[in-house]
């Protein structure tokens, strides 16, 4: 049985949980991107970016940032992740 998206709604972790592939597989067979925003550092080595990506998946929209290494980010690293569906009045 396929899992359904909303079965995600809360969830939090770092990148190499498997909940963070089920979460992004299910968003890429299911969901539409409606935005996707990177926070850049403001330091020049910082050791993290922030990735954040607006989904629609039937009509609903959902949020999933997480956190990808720069060049100077330490082999290893824990990224955090986080996945939340968004109010029915949220606007882009």
């Amino acid at each position: 049985m396929e899992q359904n998206i909303n079965d995600f709604v809360g969830t939090f972790g770092v990148t190499t949980d498997e909940t963070f592939g089920q979460i992004t597989s299910l968003l890429e067979k299911q969901g539409k991107v409606l935005k996707e925003e990177e926070a850049y550092a403001k330091t020049p080595k910082a050791k993290t970016e922030l990735i954040t990506t607006y989904y629609q998946v039937e009509g609903k929209i959902y949020r999933l940032w997480y956190q990808v290494k720069t060049p100077h980010g330490t082999k290893g690293a824990a990224l955090a992740f986080s996945f939340d569906k968004m109010p029915a009045d949220f606007k882009l």
